[in-house]
């Protein structure tokens, strides 16, 4: 009966012991969400100033890679707001004109610069690691404008620099191929974006992004890789972005 006790006892205090780690680590976890929460506030709080800055887009898709700087002025009237800084517009051959217009089609491009937009997902995400430096989340797809199949495909994670207080890096992969469109089909994709601040002291903004994919359009197959390189950011007073 005595051993029957101890093992009792034993079990009981085992049972605390868990309970109190797992008490641990749910007060863990909410300090974690309550960094990234914090992080996202700050970046809402700045989520409607317009920006200057320059783009370094590289164009690593075929075997020539070809190089494009380009800089984006929301004070300039829309259609109008980007401008050829190399190679300049006066020089462009017919392809770098085209591809020009491609990168250029965004007339509210500053909106990327923050990670504002991870507050309308901040309630779902899961937590999948912490340490003492960093923390990473999943987070939901949820761009009501994608497919709900494409949406399935894809994996999208936050990572949370634990120390500075801001996210540093926001990756989105699919994890199986996807139709965006009837007459479209990804294999892979993925794209990594990274996040610092603008300048010693300066606020958090997008300051690379690295894209690649493959798959077939038309009836062809494709293959993109490019990175831009955002820099030489300048707070400016303009009109309010289209919602």
């Amino acid at each position: 009966m005595r051993a029957v006790a101890l093992i009792a006892g034993a079990l009981a205090l085992c049972g605390a012991a868990f309970a109190a780690d797992s008490a641990a680590i749910d007060a863990g976890a909410e300090q974690v969400r309550g960094e990234y929460q914090a992080a996202i506030d700050r970046a809402v709080a700045i989520g409607e100033t317009r920006w200057a800055f320059t783009l370094t887009y590289v164009d690593q898709s075929s075997d020539e890679t070809k190089t494009y700087k380009l800089r984006f002025d929301p004070r300039r009237p829309s259609g109008d707001r980007w401008s050829a800084v190399e190679p300049p517009a006066d020089l462009l051959s017919k392809g770098e004109k085209k591809a020009f217009k491609r990168i250029s089609s965004n007339d509210d491009a500053d909106a990327a610069l923050v990670y504002d937009n991870l507050a309308e997902t901040s309630a779902d995400l899961t937590l999948i690691s912490a340490d003492a430096t960093e923390a990473v989340f999943e987070i939901p797809v949820d761009d009501p404008e994608m497919p709900e199949k494409a949406r399935a495909a894809l994996v999208a994670t936050a990572r949370l620099d634990r120390k500075a207080g801001h996210v540093s890096l926001i990756e989105v992969e699919a994890k199986s191929s996807f139709k965006p469109a009837l007459v479209a089909r990804i294999d892979m994709l993925r794209q990594v974006q990274r996040f610092a601040p603008a300048g010693p002291g300066g606020e958090i903004l997008l300051v690379s992004s690295d894209t690649e994919s493959a798959g077939e359009a038309m009836m062809k197959s494709f293959h993109s890789k490019a990175r831009a390189t955002y820099s030489d950011f300048e707070p400016v007073s303009a009109a309010p972005r289209d919602h």
